[in-house]
């Protein structure tokens, strides 16, 4: 039951009031002596006071560790609150830095801000793991009193490879040290970690489809400032970076390859004009047709040897072709088709005006962009 005021001044009546009734009735009934009646009043008064005394002491302390359980409690969860708080102001400004980040130096260094922005993190960088087994630093932020100038890390099986950071790009998992000064892991930095003011740090891999990427190290003045979910954070926004990572590099690639389809395109087109215009200028007659003889191409040179405009020949029978010679000649396609490729052929053939004409001809397949086989 909760101890109020009211409820210990009640306990207290009931308590004093039984004392006084009970008290004077066994006094009535005693066959007391003469004489000592004013002793008994005495007694019974410092009975009175000492029963009333042990009675308010075990209420007050009741009263006062109920008080310091609230009191506890309130704090408890102030400090909750504080680092929900903090949790939701990292997360945010996580989430600011991986939004509004285009490129990849650009993403780092806005991560590295959005760490030291939290209270809990003095210092933060970002380091990429080298094929060479290097570790490069490409962003950095917070206060560090030129612990991180000219900083030696690796992440292969070296000396200096086996510290927080290369340890934690080797496994994958994040390393927290909760105390720099005595941490074996840091010895070959732990002289400039505690010149630097640092009490405890923590490095968590960053990753993209399992491929190590690089580390994200931060510092705290505090000892053991990274457990629980501070470490929780930590991670959350190294998993964002890694994802924010992997789609830049995955956009720069799309580009890229956007770019060599676009410069392919343009060769493309400009191949096809070249070809058009050596058509259209060529002094020789080229004529292209399909599989059953049909014009599809008529340069201006054919038009000048049959007398035939293109808008006139093209979507015709072969015109240089007489009716009976048809049979004969859709058979030369399919072995031309087929890759037979005269050539120096003398023929008498006829314009569109009748006039005969002596010609030398060459045949050869070509194959169009779709596939289709055409006759040249």
């Amino acid at each position: 039951m909760e101890m109020t005021p009211a409820r210990i001044a009640i306990a207290y009546g009931i308590v004093a009031g039984a004392w006084i009734l009970f008290s004077d009735a066994i006094v009535a009934v005693l066959p007391l002596p003469a004489g000592t009646g004013a002793w008994l009043s005495v007694a019974k008064g410092w009975g009175f006071v000492v029963v009333t005394a042990a009675i308010l002491y075990l209420l007050v302390r009741r009263l006062a560790h109920d008080i310091r359980a609230e009191r506890g409690a309130t704090i408890r969860a102030e400090e909750r609150l504080g680092e929900v708080a903090a949790s939701l102001s990292l997360a945010l400004a996580a989430q600011d830095a991986v939004l509004g980040a285009t490129a990849e130096a650009e993403l780092l260094a806005a991560v590295c801000e959005a760490l030291v922005s939290d209270p809990r993190i003095r210092c933060a960088w970002f380091g990429l793991a080298r094929p060479d087994g290097s570790v490069e630093m490409v962003a950095r932020a917070g206060e560090d009193r030129g612990y991180l100038d000219d900083l030696a890390v690796r992440w292969d099986d070296d000396p200096r490879g086996r510290g927080p950071t290369g340890t934690a790009i080797r496994s994958g998992l994040a390393v927290v040290v909760d105390d720099l000064a005595t941490d074996d892991r840091v010895g070959p930095w732990r002289p400039r970690m505690l010149d630097a003011g640092f009490g405890s740090s923590a490095a968590v891999p960053v990753t993209h489809d399992g491929d190590p990427l690089g580390v994200l190290n931060v510092y705290a003045v505090a000892k053991r400032a990274f457990i629980g979910r501070a470490l929780a954070d930590l991670e959350r926004v190294a998993a964002e970076a890694g994802y924010a990572l992997g789609a830049i590099a995955a956009r720069r690639e799309r580009d890229a390859a956007a770019r060599l389809e676009l410069d392919a395109s343009r060769r493309a087109s400009a191949e096809a004009q070249r070809y058009a215009r050596l058509v259209a200028e060529s002094p020789l007659s080229i004529v292209v047709t399909d599989l059953d003889a049909t014009v599809l191409e008529w340069n201006p040179a054919a038009e000048r040897l049959w007398g035939l405009p293109a808008d006139r020949a093209i979507g015709t029978f072969a015109p240089w072709i007489l009716p009976d010679e048809r049979p004969t000649y859709l058979a030369l396609v399919r072995r031309i088709a087929e890759g037979f490729r005269p050539a120096g052929a003398i023929r008498a053939r006829h314009r569109s005006d009748g006039q005969e004409v002596i010609v030398r001809v060459a045949n050869a397949p070509i194959v169009d962009a779709d596939g289709a086989v055409r006759i040249l």
